[in-house]
């Protein structure tokens, strides 16, 4: 499970970064730096990794709801906590039906 959010935490910071390249004003450093430490963090295995990443994402489509298209939703399952408000009820339900 590590595994599987790191690559999607990830690939969410590669899809952030094409889109700070793109658009500077869209996507900020700050946001950038806490995805990146959060990776960091997970990737080191250290006991706060799931919630800084959960906080990081959860916050991100908070005050970045443009930015949400580039979070996968299999991400915010993963995370859980507070990243799950941002699914809908039909994609907990799916999530919940793959995992049993």
């Amino acid at each position: 499970m590590i595994s599987e959010t790191l690559e999607l935490l990830q690939q969410t910071q590669e899809r952030l970064v094409k889109a700070n390249q793109q658009m500077p004003e869209m996507v900020s450093e700050e946001l950038l730096n806490n995805i990146k430490v959060a990776i960091d963090v997970l990737t080191d295995q250290q006991p706060e990794a799931f919630e800084q990443a959960q906080d990081t994402i959860a916050q991100m489509a908070q005050y970045y709801p443009q930015l949400v298209p580039a979070i996968d939703r299999k991400l915010l399952w993963l995370l859980g906590g507070n990243c799950l408000h941002f699914l809908t009820d039909d994609e907990i339900t799916d999530f919940q039906q793959a995992d049993e």
